[in-house]
């Protein structure tokens, strides 16, 4: 008499989770079939789900000029930027990180998924559903992210995770601006109707001026002395702030301690 193994719930349940698990991982390493359109620049490649307007090219160019002012880029890497055509696609590729603007993949292969945006009019869609109109356009989005991929190449992932929140993001910032001058970071800081992104703009300048008056070379800003550097430049951004009347940047310069 042939006898069957007992049904166990439990083991089924989980080895349904690990098999769609690795699924999702799968697609999200290997997401070009869902993105049928693609058009590239040396060593970035975009990929869309809607056709991609011939301006993307000079964008693209825009990218790689931007990228190539940092010692950690690397021209022979491929870079996979992917443009998901809703607010549900991006969602979808992102899950823990919906509500950011992009998403670069840093323990994985490193690709980059960023909202719908209007490529034709260089432009990125916020979580709102509203184009984002300040000086943050789809160039920078893109650059901003791609630097992330570079300066994991550059020091390795270890380092990267241990890396402050003030210091990733600002060298991401101080690349994907276009290395703005810092007199102009400053006068942007200084002045108190503006108000975009106020955080980001507060971790650039630190990184600019890290990099740009004390001059700490990459390498050296990126795995060395993190609490020094975070001091000086905290000194610095203080010497900002007493010049200040508007409170919104009272907070700022606390948070990069974190």
């Amino acid at each position: 008499m042939r006898q069957t193994k007992p049904f166990v719930p439990g083991v089924s349940l989980l080895g349904a989770v690990v098999t769609l698990l690795i699924l999702y991982l799968l697609v999200i390493c290997y997401p070009q079939p869902f993105f049928r359109y693609s058009v590239w620049h040396d060593n970035i490649r975009l990929y869309s789900t809607a056709p991609i307007p011939p301006n993307a090219v000079f964008l693209l160019k825009e990218v790689q000029t931007r990228l190539a002012t940092s010692p950690a880029y690397d021209g022979s890497v491929e870079q996979r930027i992917f443009i998901c055509g809703s607010a549900a696609g991006f969602a979808f590729f992102t899950n823990f990180a919906v509500k950011s603007s992009g998403l670069t993949y840093v323990y994985l292969n490193r690709n980059i998924f960023l909202r719908p945006s209007d490529i034709r009019q260089n432009r990125l869609t916020n979580y709102s559903g509203l184009k984002v109109m300040d000086d943050r356009t789809l160039v920078y989005y893109m650059a901003h992210e791609v630097t992330h991929s570079l300066t994991v190449s550059y020091i390795g992932v270890w380092r990267y995770h241990s890396l402050p929140k003030w210091l990733r993001e600002g060298y991401a910032d101080y690349v994907g601006k276009g290395h703005d001058s810092l007199l102009h970071l400053q006068r942007k800081f200084e002045d108190c109707s503006y108000q975009t992104n106020r955080e980001y703009l507060g971790y650039e300048l630190m990184a600019a001026y890290l990099l740009d008056i004390r001059n700490i070379g990459l390498r050296d800003l990126l795995e060395q002395n993190h609490v020094s550097n975070l001091a000086a430049a905290q000194v610095y951004m203080d010497s900002l702030k007493r010049s200040l009347a508007c409170s919104s940047a009272g907070s700022l310069g606390r948070e990069v301690a974190h």
